[in-house]
């Protein structure tokens, strides 16, 4: 959760967010699809737009999302893979109302499924098994944690985080599926190892840097115990920005299907 919205698409925002003075919802309006958001639930960032159009989930895929908020990764997955049935979970009462809203209104209604329920109550009930788990997962330490604001709320891990989305798993995953999460790069090495120690690949790493002689700010990471994967992790890296402020066009080839300006 890099940037808020007003900080990743201040090109973006003249052309395609509409503010309505009336309530406090807005809409952002990508190429083939609406989003509702809404001031009581976490806003479209940097972070989510990229894990929705950067992540290869499996053809014919049965993936949930781990805490949707909006539904905005959910809903960029189906407008790619047109054959992928989605499910989604939230723990907030705001995110889930306004996340099946925007599922309801998409093109892709048929396709997707949201439910309001805490991470731990999906895994004590009977689990359908997945083929990709996708998660844009909370990595501000609990301790810190506000209570005041349900936006501030989503920042903050609780029991859905990256090392607790890791461990569980198997009690989600086929036999061959996938894990695909952002965190901030510093953590990289360490959510690896948590990974590596419970028997995941690392499949695919991204790392974003905000320009070319930045430092990697986020890591986005694919995990599979699938032996059939190959042996060698692919690594590369996105630069959002040229160094004269202009998007680098890495970022905007990754975004062109869906944001109307970059």
């Amino acid at each position: 959760m890099l940037y808020t919205l007003h900080k990743v698409s201040s090109l973006v925002i003249r052309s395609v967010l509409y503010l309505s003075s009336m309530s406090d919802t807005s809409i952002f309006n990508f190429k083939k699809f609406k989003l509702i958001q809404s001031n009581t639930v976490f806003k479209i960032t940097t972070d989510s737009l990229l894990l929705g159009a950067w992540a290869q989930v499996q053809e014919r895929s049965r993936l949930i999302e781990l805490g949707t908020g909006t539904g905005v990764v959910s809903l960029m997955l189906a407008q790619r893979f047109k054959d992928i049935l989605i499910y989604g979970i939230d723990s907030q009462r705001a995110a889930y109302e306004l996340c099946n809203r925007n599922f309801q209104n998409s093109p892709w209604s048929d396709r997707l499924d949201i439910d309001w329920m805490e991470y731990e109550d999906l895994l004590q009930r009977p689990i359908t098994k997945y083929d990709d788990i996708i998660s844009n997962p909370p990595y501000y330490n609990t301790t810190n944690a506000p209570t005041s604001s349900l936006k501030a709320m989503a920042k903050h891990q609780g029991l859905l985080n990256p090392k607790s989305i890791i461990s569980a798993a198997d009690t989600l995953l086929q036999p061959k599926g996938q894990i695909h999460i952002v965190v901030p790069s510093y953590r990289e090495v360490e959510i690896v190892a948590c990974a590596q120690e419970y028997g995941y690949y690392t499949i695919h790493i991204m790392r974003l840097k905000p320009k070319p002689h930045y430092n990697p700010v986020r890591s986005f990471l694919t995990f599979s115990k699938d032996i059939d994967m190959p042996s060698q992790t692919k690594v590369n890296t996105l630069i959002m920005y040229q160094s004269n402020g202009i998007y680098h066009p890495s970022y905007q080839d990754l975004l062109g299907s869906f944001l109307t300006v970059l």
